[in-house]
């Protein structure tokens, strides 16, 4: 763990990091002061997501004066007002990246103050890989602390405007790990809303038998109830208490607590300026140590009060010979030296008015307003409809340049329309009432927010797959980038569709119903939704692009952003060659040839992650989710080239060498006897339909009809027919018959692979026809299954090259293809996807045989 002892320069850390994101709760703020220079750092070193958590009275008093109030907020960060029972008090800095981060928890508030001038102290974590679990696990209590604080919040800020703060994440998959409080020489601590106080919380690890304890603070409670319950608790030996006459808030129980020393300490620290820092120091008998630092005050509400009256605080706890260097270096124990407080010295304290942080009132009505579709919006609570006078929109310069007149009730809120062209310059908004009151507040664009939360790679893969609809697509590029994610080795997969270990699949689970397909496939309406596995990070963006946004469209990155190509971290992993300086300019001709390069690379990665997996024998969903990505990525490419003043008619991007290479490949693993990566799968995550696999389901059969695949290829054997061309049929009829049945009943495959054929296919007429056919035969091979079983079809005594075989030994579940057969012979040779050359043998009296009626009988599915 990477901890620092000496003066910290925040601005060189917040400028020099090269973090993605930022979030800082602080009691209260010199907005302008966050906006101009720390927000302005943060960004000037590459962090684009920021977020700002604030006390909310202390944010509506800000509001309330105009030189105080905020002009980028819900633009360019997020600003989000925390509510709690008394004083929202915690100060941390919470910085992150893919693979690194760096936690301050401290005494500063976000004002000049409390960055330059106030003797403060706080404490930082930070590493640089992930190798390093102890600082990891800190960084995620953290985070979880920050979550909760947020969650709470759901009853007064909309779901959409904590988004923000949730989507972090996506940028740093490591803080969804499951990890336990880290037992080491620090740890943090922050308060809970219901439970343990703050005290039973970190007391707990002070052991008895304590020599001196030494405790500097601004500001305590009136009865000194913190100082009292350490002294009857603990019964040190020595008690030291260092205050500065000059600022600190406290009354005198000199004279009633004579086993405490009140010391001054004026001169306490690094320079004489106000004394914000908060120290406990624990010594005992024994040579233990304990350092206590952070936000918390040495006060009742801040340590000991029950959850209706205390402080929220973020403290850090520091053990054995880290907590006794610290101290050293902060000179704690200078304080047993410094002079008591005078009997004048008291008289000055008693006298003098400090504002106390735990003296809160009651949170007014804070509003936060939305951009919408040429409206501002605003919740229904924030005025009577009747009382509205007039808005003033401001822009970033706060300075009014619209003035709205009419205001509407909407469903669960109220409209102010403005034309969409103005909607993105408005930054904040006052209302004007009838009876003179105002409503000033910010005004948050979800969708700029959104944009700014995403990391490099998705920003990168944005402005990729919108040049797709310009004459100079960065085809490369895209392609690049998606592979570099899917393949990269931390999987954006959500925990929760992970099912723990130990945890076996229902032994009741039924076999799902056939169902009967309707001809109108996209007005079928799902009787219950999918669990996504990956729905977020830069592969849950791939996906919903490539997947669920199957058309081009998406919005460009503005001028100035992210450059087009690769940086060192995203070749990490890669085994192709980095081609992007030869992107721009390139004839077709020679694109086309190094994105078949690009094509055979990921195919064959894909190939090596399945047989990776098959030897380890765990985390079988992750190349089934690869391979919905691959395939996405090929059926968006395939689709591009319908553009033929780009791409020639004759020409494409995916030869169907490697389309076929990953679907004969990748057959064996998913549905293989020897394999069953989907039934695997399926084991290892959540008793829910799995999104994905439907996906997956509907894109192999995309693939299939793409490589030339059709049922209707076999039939009887006529007269001086090719029998090597019948048998390679056969080949592929066996890949049908593996997809069919599966998609049949699965209305999100058959969506999937209808929508996919019909975007990507040259005669639109013949792809309908393909479709129904193979819908069609897909519900008939499952009827065939459950036929054969009450034993009500007709069987075939003599099989046949094309035949349908079930084999005994399954329970007539598991079907195939005949490749060749003799009546002569008691062996028959039947399609494998798992055999070497693709054929296996059986005996005849093993197997049951039967035809096929012809597809040209085909009516109705009723058929």
């Amino acid at each position: 763990m990477n901890t620092d002892y000496s003066d910290i320069a925040l601005y060189d850390i917040l400028k020099k990091g090269k973090y993605d994101a930022s979030i800082i709760m602080t009691y209260n703020a010199f907005l302008p002061f966050y906006e101009e220079v720390v927000l302005r750092t943060l960004q000037s070193g590459g962090c684009r997501n920021n977020a700002l958590l604030m006390d909310a009275q202390q944010l509506h008093e800000s509001l309330n004066t105009p030189s105080m109030r905020p002009r980028h907020a819900g633009f360019e960060y997020t600003l989000l007002p925390i509510k709690a029972s008394r004083a929202f008090h915690p100060k941390i800095i919470f910085l992150i990246g893919e693979k690194k981060g760096c936690v301050f928890v401290g005494s500063h508030n976000v004002t000049i103050s409390g960055f330059r001038q106030n003797r403060e102290i706080t404490s930082k974590i930070q590493f640089t890989s992930l190798k390093d679990k102890h600082s990891v696990a800190y960084a995620i209590q953290v985070w979880r602390f920050i979550k909760d604080w947020i969650d709470q919040q759901r009853d007064s800020i909309s779901g959409e405007l904590l988004d923000s703060v949730y989507r972090f994440p996506n940028l740093s998959p490591w803080l969804r790990e499951r990890v336990e409080e880290p037992e080491g020489e620090v740890q943090f601590f922050g308060t809970q809303s219901n439970g343990i106080s703050l005290y039973d919380q970190v007391f707990t690890k002070v052991s008895h038998d304590i020599k001196r304890i030494s405790v500097v603070g601004p500001f305590f409670d009136n009865r000194l109830e913190f100082i009292k319950t350490l002294l009857k608790r603990l019964s040190p030996s020595e008690f030291f208490v260092g205050i500065d006459p000059n600022t600190t808030a406290i009354k005198n129980f000199s004279n009633e607590l004579k086993e405490i020393k009140f010391v001054n300490a004026a001169n306490f620290g690094p320079k004489a300026s106000y004394l914000h820092a908060k120290i406990i120091y624990i010594e005992s008998n024994s040579d233990e140590h304990w350092l206590i630092t952070g936000s918390a005050n040495p006060s009742y509400p801040a340590w000991l009060a029950g959850p209706e009256a205390r402080n929220v605080e973020a403290i850090v706890l520091h053990t054995g010979k880290i907590a006794k260097l610290t101290a050293g270096n902060l000179r704690i124990l200078k304080l047993k030296e410094s002079k008591t407080i005078t009997t004048e010295e008291w008289r000055k304290i008693e006298q003098g008015s400090v504002q106390r942080p735990e003296s809160h009132s009651a949170v007014s009505k804070l509003i936060i307003a939305t951009v919408g579709k040429g409206k501002i919006v605003l919740p229904e609570s924030a005025f009577a409809i009747d009382d509205f006078m007039q808005a003033e929109l401001y822009n970033d310069n706060a300075k009014p340049f619209i003035v709205a007149y009419k205001a509407i009730t909407i469903e669960n809120g109220i409209s102010i329309p403005v034309s969409d062209e103005d909607v993105r310059y408005i930054r904040s908004i006052k209302i004007n009432l009838s009876d003179g009151r105002s409503i000033f507040t910010w005004v948050h664009h979800t969708a700029e927010l959104s944009r700014r939360g995403e990391s490099s790679r998705q920003a990168k893969f944005r402005s990729a797959m919108s040049t797709l609809e310009s004459d100079d697509p960065d085809l490369l590029n895209l392609i690049n980038i998606v592979g570099d994610v899917i393949f990269k080795e931390q999987q954006d997969v959500d925990p929760k569709a992970v099912r723990p270990p130990g945890v076996n699949v229902k032994d009741n689970e039924q076999e799902a119903p056939i169902v009967q397909l309707v001809t109108n496939l996209p007005e079928i309406k799902k009787k219950k939704s999918k669990l996504r596995v990956v729905n977020s990070g830069d592969l849950g963006l791939i996906m919903d692009a490539l997947i669920y946004n199957l058309g081009f469209g998406l919005r460009p990155v503005r001028q100035g952003g992210y450059t087009q190509g690769r940086d060192e971290e995203d070749m990490i992993g890669s085994d192709d060659e980095d081609t992007s300086d030869f992107i721009s300019g390139l004839e077709n001709p020679e694109l086309i040839k190094i994105c078949h390069v690009k094509v055979r690379n990921i195919v064959n990665r894909m190939l090596k992650q399945f047989s990776r997996v098959q030897v380890r024998k765990s985390k079988y969903y992750i190349p089934i989710i690869q391979l919905v990505v691959v395939m996405a990525l090929f059926r968006q490419l395939r689709k591009f080239e319908k553009r033929d003043e780009i791409i020639p008619s004759n020409e494409t991007l995916v030869p169907e060498k490697e389309r076929k290479k990953l679907l004969f490949g990748t057959l064996p693993y998913l549905f293989g006897k020897n394999c069953q990566f989907v039934n695997q799968a399926e084991k290892e995550l959540v008793d829910e339909p799995i999104d994905e696999f439907s996906r997956l389901k509907g894109l192999l059969l995309w693939l299939a009809k793409d490589c030339g695949i059709d049922i209707r290829s076999t039939g009887q054997i006529p007269l001086g027919i090719d029998y090597d061309k019948l048998r390679e049929d056969a080949l592929c009829k066996a890949k049908i018959l593996v997809l069919a049945p599966l998609a049949a009943s699965d209305e999100v495959a058959l969506s999937e692979a209808e929508k996919s054929i019909k975007e990507t296919a040259t005669d639109f007429d013949t792809a309908i026809d393909w479709i129904e056919t193979h819908r069609f035969w897909g519900i008939k091979f499952s009827e065939y299954a459950q036929k054969l079983k009450r034993k009500k079809i007709h069987k075939s005594k003599h099989p046949e090259i094309g035949d349908l075989v079930f084999l005994n030994s399954t329970g007539y579940d598991f079907f195939n293809i005949v490749y060749s057969a003799s009546k002569f012979s008691n062996i028959v040779k039947l399609v494998d996807i798992e055999g070497e050359e693709g054929i296996i043998e059986y005996p005849k009296s093993n197997l049951i045989f039967f035809k096929l009626p012809p597809t040209d009988k085909l009516k109705t599915i009723g058929d």
